[in-house]
């Protein structure tokens, strides 16, 4: 598997990459956002829409610009590899917006290996075995499983919900075990990105 890692700091990125390849993964770093563009964009002869990353590890914070930026700048040519934001910014509405611009997971500094690993493979595995609901699909959630979902988006606990939206506990895990069936997903995190990335679900700025 070929992994993009982009990460300002040289000696955190020179660690990350051998650790990476000591588990068998091929790595190529770049320190900013200008430098992992010209590094994609030098696949000119694969097909429209690829590169030969596998993988993007991307720091949100960088020299030029953001590592929202640098994913945006890249759906514009065209190619979106599989993402994972890999950053010390640890709000619930940083975590929200990452996904919402398309990034596949979200791993918060300091953070474990073995879990940044266990998220690579998630990444890959969803990507080519499980296809996930498409945008050009019909919305298969109700109206109440919406709310619910942006609420979860919200870092609220069932029981959290279920006191915003007035209803029992039972209800509302009722309303998750449906989302989970509808949307393929083996949790809450995956059933809210699979919606985000495929505009199912608004985030609400707040919870009052």
């Amino acid at each position: 598997m070929n992994i993009l890692l982009l990460e300002d700091n040289e000696q955190l990125a020179h660690c990350l990459a051998q650790e990476l390849e000591a588990e068998g993964f091929n790595v190529v770093t770049a320190r900013t956002g200008a430098e992992a563009l010209s590094r994609l964009r030098q696949d000119q002869h694969l097909p429209a829409g690829e590169t030969g990353i596998d993988v993007l590890i991307i720091d949100w914070d960088l020299p030029d610009f953001s590592g929202l930026d640098v994913y945006e700048r890249l759906g514009k040519q065209g190619c979106r590899p599989p993402a994972l934001m890999l950053t010390g910014r640890d709000r619930v509405e940083d975590r929200v917006e990452a996904l919402n611009r398309g990034f596949d997971d979200y791993l918060v500094k300091p953070f474990s290996f073995d879990e940044l690993i266990a998220r690579i493979h998630a990444i890959s595995r969803r990507r080519q075995q499980v296809a996930g609901p498409s945008s050009n699909e019909p919305n298969p959630l109700s109206e109440r499983e919406k709310d619910v979902l942006s609420l979860i988006a919200c870092g609220l606990s069932n029981g959290d919900i279920a006191k915003k939206l007035f209803l029992s506990t039972e209800t509302i895990k009722s309303h998750v075990k449906s989302i989970l069936t509808k949307l393929h997903a083996k949790d809450r995190t995956q059933a809210l990105v699979l919606a985000l990335q495929a505009g199912y679900v608004t985030v609400p700025d707040s919870v009052d």
